[in-house]
């Protein structure tokens, strides 16, 4: 009985260490697993592991809208704490809360920051990818990623594709709306020319509320709950949206009950809300990538308001 135990063993691991050998090579050579079904989220998890970020006393998270129009400069200039942002692309607010849930004791934070619009109120989110990972062992995310190559299999093709896609917007310029070249604390401003600003990103029109944004707004709670709960300070930034896109007085109703509704949601749990859409202030074309989206010279702009509120939110009380 033992000799066939021992067979069985030898069997097993015949088979299995070729494979493994195989997967270390193409992590080696770059050919790395898909940890989940979005670039933006696992080239960020793999910045932040590049970047070793410990603690952080002020932490940014969110969509692309966090990602894109909050300038690091700007808020390491005007706050003394340790900052990061956690942020990327498509993610929905039930997206970011299950971030949350994984990150609040992992990092630690005071306070967090969560700028945001209308498009992160639109679909039913990306989260059970995302949870695929959260909720996979630390041990195999941070010491045996050849583990992904089989739970989340791929073909060779796919990894390839996502290998060139990495590469392409890794090393991207501004003048690139996927952008996943990352600053120090993780955030990427846009400067997109007028030759590459895409008109169906620029002329996008009406399509708020949808059938997800109820959904939404409930997550909202939940996660205006979760920090409440766990004693972290929320500062949830509406910012500023194109003029253009606000043209009829239906599409002015929505978004005005867009911002009564989040108002009320974090408020209602000692959040603080913040709203910056100002046609006035934000009035230039310049300003603007996209309707949603800052360009650089309109999110240095943007952040130096918000940083100007955080200051007073954040010093009065201290970093303990």
């Amino acid at each position: 009985m033992k000799k066939t135990y021992l067979n069985l063993i030898y069997s097993i691991s015949a088979g299995i260490i070729p494979i493994m050998g195989c997967f270390a090579l193409f992590i080696h050579f770059g050919y790395k697993p898909l940890l989940t079904n979005s670039i933006s989220f696992d080239a960020k998890i793999q910045y932040i592991a590049e970047k070793k970020v410990g603690q952080t006393d002020l932490m940014a998270i969110g969509s692309s809208i966090t990602l894109n129009d909050l300038s690091s400069k700007v808020i390491k200039d005007s706050i003394a704490a340790s900052y990061f942002n956690f942020s990327c692309w498509g993610l929905q607010i039930n997206d970011t809360k299950q971030l949350l849930i994984k990150y609040l004791p992992k990092y630690q934070p005071k306070y967090v920051v969560i700028c945001s619009s209308l498009p992160d109120f639109t679909t039913g989110g990306n989260a059970e990818s995302i949870e695929n990972y959260l909720n996979t062992a630390d041990y195999f995310k941070e010491h045996c990623k050849e583990y992904f190559y089989i739970k989340n299999y791929s073909s060779f093709l796919d990894i390839i594709t996502r290998k060139q896609e990495y590469a392409k917007h890794r090393h991207s310029t501004k003048d690139d709306y996927a952008s996943l070249n990352f600053d120090q604390y993780g955030a990427v401003l846009l400067n997109i020319s007028s030759a590459n600003i895409l008109p169906e990103r620029w002329n996008e029109t009406g399509g708020f509320p949808t059938n997800y944004t109820n959904k939404q707004y409930a997550e909202l709670t939940l996660l205006s709950q979760l920090l409440k709960d766990k004693g972290v300070r929320m500062i949830f930034v509406q910012t500023p949206i194109r003029a253009a896109y606000i043209n009829t007085p239906y599409c002015q109703q929505a978004v005005n009950t867009h911002f009564t509704t989040c108002k009320a949601i974090v408020e209602k749990y000692g959040g603080v809300y913040l709203n910056f859409h100002n046609t006035l202030v934000f009035s230039n074309n310049d300003m603007f990538v996209d309707q949603f989206h800052l360009s650089e010279t309109g999110a240095m702009l943007f952040t130096r308001e918000v940083a100007g509120k955080l200051k007073n939110i954040i010093q009065p009380q201290g970093l303990r």
